[in-house]
């Protein structure tokens, strides 16, 4: 039985737009759109929901759009996951986020993504406070547990879009300092998986 009779994917870029749609669901559609003109009537929705994206969208007009289709005491909620995962190596922590300082420094000395605004994700909770949009704002902090394990963490480093526009400008693993993330990861958790906690920040907004 699905959790919901319809659910609407609004997505700008084609491309992202057609990958979702080669999964596919039941009851699940797309359309080309923006956070702020989702082109969705009004009151037409129970809830909205941005993952791990918010950061890239104008705080005031997204807020703004969400509130216009929810219906009367409708959600607008907004998670971020807290990055990389807690792993159970202090010593694999440590040489993500080496890598992850190195790699945002490089990205801005390449200027790989400079042209792109951003938001910090610290100030969403006290933007959703200030629009005016909600009647009622909070903060929710959830957990899950994983499995990981060497290559796992590596390809989660791997995955970011930051690192991957740092790849196409032709950096190796080596200037990335991956070569050392895969040895430290390979030392501490050897071919086993072993226990991640992933923690998920949720701001949370009703109309």
């Amino acid at each position: 039985m699905p959790f919901a009779e319809a659910v609407v994917g609004v997505e700008p870029t084609d491309s992202m737009r057609e990958q979702a749609e080669t999964v596919g669901g039941q009851n699940i559609s797309y359309r080309k759109g923006f956070s702020h003109a989702t082109a969705l009537e009004d009151r037409c929705a129970d809830i909205v929901v941005c993952a791990q994206a918010l950061h890239w969208m104008e705080p005031l007009s997204t807020f703004a759009e969400s509130a216009r289709i929810l219906k009367g005491a409708g959600v607008f909620a907004a998670y971020d996951y807290d990055w990389p995962p807690a792993t159970t190596s202090w010593q694999v922590d440590q040489a993500y986020a080496s890598c992850m300082q190195l790699a945002r420094r490089l990205e801005q000395e390449q200027g790989s993504t400079g042209r792109l605004k951003q938001w910090d994700k610290a100030g969403h909770l006290a933007r959703m406070q200030e629009s005016g949009c909600f009647r009622f704002v909070r903060e929710c902090l959830l957990h899950h547990q994983d499995q990981g394990g060497a290559e796992r963490i590596v390809g989660i480093f791997l995955s970011q879009g930051y690192v991957q526009s740092l790849v196409k400008l032709g950096l190796s693993e080596k200037d990335l300092q991956i070569d050392r993330l895969r040895e430290v990861a390979h030392r501490a958790f050897g071919s086993s998986f072993t226990r991640w906690f992933w923690c998920a920040r949720v701001r949370i907004g009703v109309v």
